[in-house]
């Protein structure tokens, strides 16, 4: 069908070299999907953002945070179907979200946890390929050094953004109950542009777990934080999946030694312009995010001629 494309695109593949684009989050999250889209197009994919998910095409259809997609049938899905997982302790969240789970066991899924991945066939999980998050600067740019706002500039303490589920609200109120200037989304989610002029002014940012059972560090928002300069205090344990390179560039601890370890990281200075260099660097550090997403794609092509 193809005629045009990325060199090597097979002429008789069933679908376009047209990649289009759907998240069914907010806007928050949007840019982990244009991570994927520009990446995308630089190996020579054309693409498109869609509003509204639909398969009824003959281009190759991606899908981001899709817990409450819904599609027509009942049945497996189209082979031009992709959906995207970005959600940690899947077990545990399948089990409370059968809808999705059904969803991921009728299409071929990318998978960014290979903790998540080990548990996909017992899940009945059965076309999956570990894609993960990386960098594309493109998407995410790099805040230049000279951005960075001087410590007497810098009037915030800590800032978390994320759900603020009680695990995650019992360390933010200890570190306010220290005296500590906290800010954090109260009840509904601040837009990008809100959390990108809070950063700047917060000395120390946090990155936490969503449930205890979870082992994948949440990658998104850590990502964030590290293009935007920011000292991380986040929640890691020895078997924690997180790509050595960021380990590095973070102060990792256990849950309960957060509040302390952020007190810590306050006090000092130096340290905290350390990280704030050594994140932009590690995010560097990853495979470039075009470079999994040839692979991925590749693999996808093998995958649905052999069903053909």
């Amino acid at each position: 069908m193809s005629t045009t494309g990325p060199a090597g695109w097979p002429e008789d593949f069933p679908f376009r070299p047209h990649l289009r684009f759907c998240t069914l989050g907010n806007e928050n999250v949007t840019e982990v999907m244009e991570s994927f889209r520009i990446a995308c197009e630089q190996l020579g994919y054309s693409t498109s953002i869609e509003a509204a998910p639909s398969v009824d095409n003959a281009d190759i259809n991606l899908f981001f945070f899709a817990m409450g997609l819904g599609l027509p049938s009942d049945a497996e899905l189209p082979l031009n179907a992709i959906v995207v997982n970005f959600e940690p302790g899947l077990p545990e969240l399948l089990a409370e979200m059968p809808g999705y789970r059904h969803l991921l066991q009728r299409t071929w899924v990318w998978e960014y946890s290979l903790d998540n991945l080990k548990h996909h066939q017992a899940l009945g999980i059965l076309r999956s390929d570990y894609v993960p998050l990386t960098f594309e600067p493109k998407a995410t740019p790099i805040v230049s050094e000279d951005q960075v706002l001087s410590d007497d500039q810098q009037d915030i303490d800590v800032i978390f953004f994320g759900e603020t589920m009680p695990r995650r609200l019992s360390i933010l109120s200890a570190l306010e109950a220290h005296g500590l200037r906290v800010v954090y989304p109260i009840g509904k989610a601040w837009t990008p542009a809100q959390r990108d002029a809070l950063l700047p002014r917060a000395k120390v940012a946090l990155n936490m777990r969503k449930a205890d059972h979870t082992s994948t560090a949440e990658l998104p928002r850590l990502s964030i934080l590290l293009r935007n300069r920011k000292a991380v205090v986040s929640e890691l344990y020895p078997h924690s999946e997180i790509p050595p390179v960021l380990r590095d560039a973070v102060e990792s601890c256990s849950y309960n030694e957060l509040v302390e370890r952020v007190h810590v990281l306050l006090a000092d200075v130096p340290r905290r312009r350390m990280l704030e260099k050594a994140g932009p660097l590690a995010l560097l550090g990853l495979t470039p995010q075009k470079e999994i997403l040839a692979g991925a794609i590749q693999r996808y092509v093998a995958a649905v001629r052999q069903r053909l």
